[in-house]
């Protein structure tokens, strides 16, 4: 049996937060009606992949994602420390659905364009397919 979600979201960094913490406000339940894949094996999106010289001192920081303003961070600690613990932190206060690692291998639409549910192919302890009604893609880099 495959599971069907009204929504999937690809991507678990900043787009990928917001557009679930929007998807939330929307009525739509974590779990039930949406879910994320990412790719990574735990929170930061694409930061996490950035050299530890890097620190907000030096770079141009980061947006707040809604719903929890990101602060001050300690401009000595590397930014791919700084925002996966604000990733992780976002995650957890929203109960956000982050499915990891989960990276997408492949997405269909087997009825044709515009007709019926996508099919969303992915691996996350072997490979997994799940079907969904709108498919948000938030892979940014």
């Amino acid at each position: 049996m495959t599971t069907h979600y009204r929504a999937v979201v690809i991507g678990a960094g900043q787009a990928g937060l917001a557009a679930s913490h929007e998807l939330l406000t929307r009525g739509l339940r974590p779990w039930h009606d949406f879910v994320v894949l990412d790719a990574n094996d735990a929170p930061g999106g694409a930061w996490r992949h950035r050299w530890d010289s890097l620190t907000l001192g030096k770079a141009h920081g980061i947006a707040s994602l809604p719903g929890l303003p990101f602060g001050k961070a300690d401009e000595t600690v590397p930014a791919s420390v700084v925002v996966a613990d604000y990733y992780g932190d976002y995650e957890r206060k929203f109960g956000l659905p982050v499915v990891r690692p989960a990276p997408v291998t492949r997405v269909t639409s087997p009825d044709g364009p515009r007709r019926g549910p996508l099919r969303v192919e992915y691996e996350h302890e072997g490979a997994r397919v799940l079907t969904t009604d709108v498919l948000l893609n938030a892979t940014g880099t």
